[in-house]
């Protein structure tokens, strides 16, 4: 597992962290530990985990490293800031969508999730109605 496939989980660590105190307290304490034996995975070992927890006086800043294969010459300050929005975002450099894309995705996201309830919902009520017809 390398640092991009970590980086995979970053918003499944921050939701659960945000859901589950106990993580959350075991995720600030020994965030390797912590992450390997919530999500099942296996980080290596010259990889280092750091997490801050950022409260309503505090900001933490990261300032991702320049990746070696990227030139930012060419592009204006809009597009690096898209560029380095979408490092932040995703962890990975490569072909990023734009900010409104982005945005849009993210509204799919909801939608999806929201499909994603409302079909487990249906599943349950089919269930409970199965139930019913078989008990007669």
């Amino acid at each position: 597992m390398d640092k991009d496939e970590i980086r995979d989980y970053e918003l499944d660590i921050i939701v659960k962290a945000w859901r589950d105190e106990p993580f959350r307290k075991r995720l600030l304490k020994n965030p390797k530990q912590a992450i390997e034996k919530e999500f099942d995975i296996i980080i290596p070992p010259e990889i280092t985990i750091s997490v801050h927890e950022e409260n309503e006086y505090s900001l933490h800043l990261i300032v991702p490293s320049v990746p070696s294969n990227f030139s930012a010459t060419d592009l204006s300050d809009d597009e690096l800031k898209d560029v380095i929005g979408g490092v932040m975002a995703t962890g990975h450099l490569g072909t990023l969508p734009k900010s409104h894309d982005r945005a849009r995705l993210r509204a799919m996201q909801q939608e999806n999730n929201q499909l994603r309830k409302m079909v487990e919902k249906l599943q349950s009520d089919l269930g409970e109605l199965e139930k019913q017809i078989f008990k007669r």
